[in-house]
């Protein structure tokens, strides 16, 4: 499974690596203002797989686990009796494949404690836990983020720069004063930010 998930980071890697090659090539043939679109379109991509990948399933299992506590303090509210009797058996309490996976394994070791000696029992969170919760939920790509986004913004603003001074005349002095004020509008132009 490890190989598996080791496997997909790489292609992710990779796919990443190309879309940064492939802006780059592009950011030095376009203009400033595709440039501008450019830039904030790698950036509203990386946020939005971002949040399709770990932020929306990380939400999704917050609230099957809000939903999944209720059920039990509403069912011991209601019976004022010891809710794992109940629940013991119930296999989808999460309604969360995941999540009811790791119950399952939970309901199993717990049964197979009770068989042995009644008082003994595991605690929950050995199966459920922040581990088990953000496991799918692309933890890795999500904390490169700031990362991707910075080194955006750097690039930019090198590109930008790059762009701007392409025509400035440093043959003497009076032609490199002459050109400043051109040469600072053509940066502030083609500055992505």
């Amino acid at each position: 499974m490890k190989a598996i998930s080791k496997n997909s980071a790489l292609k992710r890697k990779d796919i990443l690596t190309t879309i940064m090659i492939i802006a780059t090539v592009v950011m030095a043939i376009t203009a400033s203002d595709i440039i501008n679109f450019f830039f904030l379109a790698i950036m509203c991509i990386f946020l939005f797989v971002a949040f399709r990948l770990g932020i929306q399933k990380l939400q999704n299992k917050t609230q099957c686990i809000i939903k999944a506590t209720d059920k039990i303090v509403d069912y011991y509210k209601m019976n004022h009796m010891n809710a794992w009797d109940h629940f013991s058996n119930v296999g989808d309490l999460f309604e969360n494949d995941e999540l009811d996976a790791h119950y399952t394994r939970y309901r199993k070791e717990m049964m197979r404690i009770r068989n042995k000696d009644n008082d003994i029992s595991c605690d929950i969170e050995d199966y459920i836990n922040i581990d088990s919760v953000t496991e799918s939920c692309a933890s890795g790509f999500l904390s490169q983020i700031s990362g991707l986004m910075t080194g955006i913004g750097i690039l930019g603003t090198f590109l930008g720069l790059a762009i701007g001074l392409k025509q400035f005349d440093s043959t003497s002095a009076e032609t490199m004063a002459l050109s400043i004020p051109h040469t600072k509008g053509r940066v502030d132009r083609h500055s992505a930010f």
